[in-house]
């Protein structure tokens, strides 16, 4: 339906909205069970999953994980108290630690689903998923850039007319020297049979191995600031589909708007 209707009226933007910006999200956890240790923080936090297949994450302790939490007072609350434990302690998880939203199944799967009608292709999928790929929910950059969305009057959505009508408007925009209009470009500049799936993989490669080279303890601090972000997007942005506060935790810290994983490093950045 979504490819018959960019195809009636000419515009591929809403069709193409779930691809590049955030529209629906789902809730993760990092323990699948009650009262189990945090060992790892899974890929699929870091970054999109079509950008890294499989199970697996960075290894991580769990005591790390715990003093964490006590530095940057997480707390749960019903709305209105400090939830504690039948002892008075403060409790700062929900039943499962390392809460956090990512990209909803719903948004992935309508991707698939316009990969299965021959709209997208996986080059053209990953070519924009790259963009700003260590956000893979609520990227400013990513999103902005679905203002490039093509006009296709009379003629049918593919992979190739996207890509072509892609790069001319952003060639009319005329994009400015490092600027992630002029990286997109660069993205779709390569051509269909080069690939640029193994320049994708080696970008993501290079975040994950500086990830696992870090100290454990203080990208474990990094990454439930980074959660701590993701959850206030989540509540600013999709606060209708959150309907008690006990779903996600509190902190008492504020991070930066702006904050992110470097690709390179694997440090916070702003």
């Amino acid at each position: 339906a979504a490819v018959a209707l960019a195809e009636a009226t000419g515009d591929t933007t809403e069709m193409l909205r779930p691809l590049f910006c955030t529209v629906e999200v789902n809730v993760d956890n990092g323990t699948d069970f009650k009262d189990r240790p945090m060992t790892r923080v899974a890929f699929d936090f870091l970054l999109d999953p079509t950008l890294k297949r499989g199970f697996g994450g960075i290894t991580v302790k769990d005591e790390d994980y715990l003093a964490a939490l006590e530095e940057v007072d997480q707390i749960m609350t019903d709305g209105r108290n400090i939830l504690t434990d039948d002892e008075g302690n403060v409790l700062r998880d929900t039943v499962f630690k390392f809460v956090y939203p990512e990209r909803a199944f719903a948004d992935m799967d309508y991707v698939e689903e316009l990969k299965n009608a021959g709209a997208l292709d996986d080059n053209l999928i990953k070519d924009i998923l790259a963009i700003d790929f260590t956000r893979p929910i609520y990227s400013e950059d990513r999103c902005g850039l679905l203002q490039f969305a093509p006009k296709l009057d009379g003629e049918a959505v593919t992979p190739e007319n996207l890509r072509l009508g892609l790069m001319i408007n952003l060639e009319e925009f005329g994009p400015e020297e490092g600027s992630v209009e002029e990286l997109f470009m660069s993205y779709l500049d390569n051509a269909p049979e080069e690939n640029a799936d193994k320049e994708h993989e080696e970008m993501v490669n290079t975040f994950i191995d500086a990830c696992k080279a870090r100290d454990a303890g203080e990208f474990m601090r990094d990454a439930l600031e980074m959660a701590i972000k993701l959850r206030e997007n989540a509540r600013d942005e999709h606060h209708s589909v959150f309907e008690f506060p006990e779903t996600m935790p509190f902190a008492g810290i504020e991070p930066s708007a702006t904050l992110m994983f470097d690709p390179v490093t694997c440090e916070l950045t702003e």
